[in-house]
């Protein structure tokens, strides 16, 4: 024999074989209290302004037909250029059109309007473009 008597010894931390009683509310609260957030706090707003996602913008190609330059790209928010942003490119812009073999066509034009004594006034004027493609450059 190796041993003549053998005894069971109980670790310390492991008194009995019942499970530890489960935490109260109390206990929920102070460890809830302990615990910080290290990220800032930020309100919403009523006043903040709206959540725009950014959404690619496509570009035309567009040069001068006076005075021919390098090709500026001129972003179009849709299938319509309003003649505003095409003027903060080319500030003395009142038609644009593109070339097609021997042929200088011409973009056609929408306008709001109004009819004001006989006259009719146009507003918010854009260029409706029948293809977005950086290949092709408007003058």
């Amino acid at each position: 024999f190796i041993a003549e008597k053998v005894t069971l010894v109980q670790s310390p931390t492991k008194q009995s074989s019942s499970p530890p009683p489960s935490p109260s509310q109390r206990d929920f609260i102070q460890a809830a209290k302990k615990v910080t957030t290290d990220k800032p706090v930020s309100h919403l707003s009523v006043t903040a302004s709206p959540f725009h996602p950014k959404v690619p913008t496509t570009c035309i190609s567009v040069t001068s037909l006076v005075s021919p330059s390098l090709p500026c790209l001129v972003p179009v928010p849709s299938l319509q250029l309003p003649l505003s942003v095409l003027r903060q490119y080319f500030p003395f812009a009142i038609n644009l059109h593109y070339i097609s073999g021997q042929d200088l066509v011409t973009l056609a034009r929408s306008s709001r309007y109004i009819i004001i004594e006989d006259r009719v006034e146009l507003s918010h004027q854009a260029f409706c473009i029948p293809f977005l493609d950086t290949e092709i450059t408007f003058v």
